[in-house]
């Protein structure tokens, strides 16, 4: 009897933990991540175009006592941005910036990372260019952080949330877009 309630509970035991990977799993592919596989590099080239460009393009939206500052070392790891980028897959709050610098396809957003509780109006900005490869996934290099300070205290993500998108769904400089539509975007530019 002892051996029968032992197997008894080992089988009990594991089809707990079944059911619960089950569940878990599917939890996550009801989630609002953006699960789509990507690769992530970092570079420091171009980084102060795209802060000025940030700067100009965030002017559009409502913005007018504000400061765009570049940000020269941050705690930021590659794992953060992309855990920062996979955060809520239809919320447009990625920022057009235009096309790429140097000799690459593809174009350049800017995004809010997440802020801190109060701080909406002082957000830390990501700068990535997103480029296509024709054998692979697309490539999102993080080419530096801005610090976006609104001085009449809007909420920035919000003001981004809140930009039409463009009517022939053409995208382009001061467009905003979502992660979905930033990743179709990419690899509609492909290199052949």
């Amino acid at each position: 009897m002892h051996l029968f309630m032992s197997v008894f509970l080992c089988f009990a035991v594991t089809l707990h933990v079944s059911v619960q990977s089950v569940l878990a799993a599917a939890a996550f592919s009801g989630s609002n991540l953006f699960i789509e596989p990507f690769r992530l590099l970092e570079s420091s080239d171009h980084r102060g175009i795209y802060s000025i460009r940030l700067d100009l393009h965030l002017y559009p939206l409502y913005l007018r006592n504000y400061r765009v500052e570049e940000i020269d070392k941050s705690s930021l790891t590659l794992r953060g941005l992309e855990n920062q980028l996979r955060h809520k897959r239809s919320l447009r709050r990625f920022l057009h910036l235009g096309p790429a610098e140097g000799n690459r396809d593809g174009f350049v957003v800017g995004f809010p990372l997440a802020p801190e509780l109060g701080l909406e109006h002082d957000l830390m900005f990501a700068l990535v260019a997103a480029h296509s490869r024709a054998d692979d996934f697309p490539v999102f290099t993080l080419h530096g952080l801005a610090r976006v300070t609104d001085f009449d205290k809007h909420n920035i993500e919000g003001g981004l949330g809140r930009v039409s998108p463009p009517f022939n769904h053409v995208f382009g400089a001061g467009d905003v877009l979502s992660m979905e539509e930033v990743y179709v975007e990419t690899l509609a530019h492909q290199v052949l």
